[in-house]
């Protein structure tokens, strides 16, 4: 029932490693939980970070991640987030037989993605703090271009 989910983010910035390491700990204290760092190895470890996840009662989740400088104002922020079953998926599971209700618990926790979280997290400090935005995988999405149409004019009321 374990699952692990891996994120990775790409930060392009002219601002040194430790500037670095102040977004990636901003981004990861917005999820909660224990933080603790260890910046000389370039790693992060977060207990029970799930904040914003829809379920997060139902689950224990640990995380760790790292930091490393891939080139000349080039960082690689790396993630793996384990997810297990608390105590309550365990009830839920088990009450399910007697008070089908309780199923909502057991299918909020394998529906629940804190892989998805983790790295809207990353994302969005990484673009508000850093000078330039966040290489993305996604396609970039096009701005309609203004049409050509000129605007209707009011009517003029009739004279009389």
């Amino acid at each position: 029932m374990d699952t692990s989910y891996r994120v990775s983010e790409t930060i392009k910035s002219d601002e040194p490693l430790e500037k670095v390491f102040d977004i990636v700990e901003g981004a990861l204290k917005a999820m909660g939980g224990e933080l603790r760092s260890e910046r000389g190895e370039g790693k992060f470890f977060v207990k029970e970070g799930k904040s914003g996840v829809l379920g997060d009662f139902l689950m224990e989740a640990d995380a760790t991640f790292t930091v490393k400088k891939e080139g000349e104002g080039i960082y690689l922020i790396e993630g793996e987030i384990m997810k297990k079953p608390a105590a309550l998926f365990w009830v839920c599971l088990v009450g399910g037989f007697c008070f089908w209700p309780a199923w909502a618990g057991v299918v909020l926790y394998f529906i629940a993605d804190l892989g998805k979280e983790y790295q809207k997290k990353i994302t969005e400090f990484s673009v508000k703090k850093a000078d330039a935005p966040a290489v993305r995988t996604e396609p970039e999405t096009k701005e309609e271009e203004p049409s050509e149409e000129k605007p209707k004019e009011a009517a003029e009321p009739p004279s009389e």
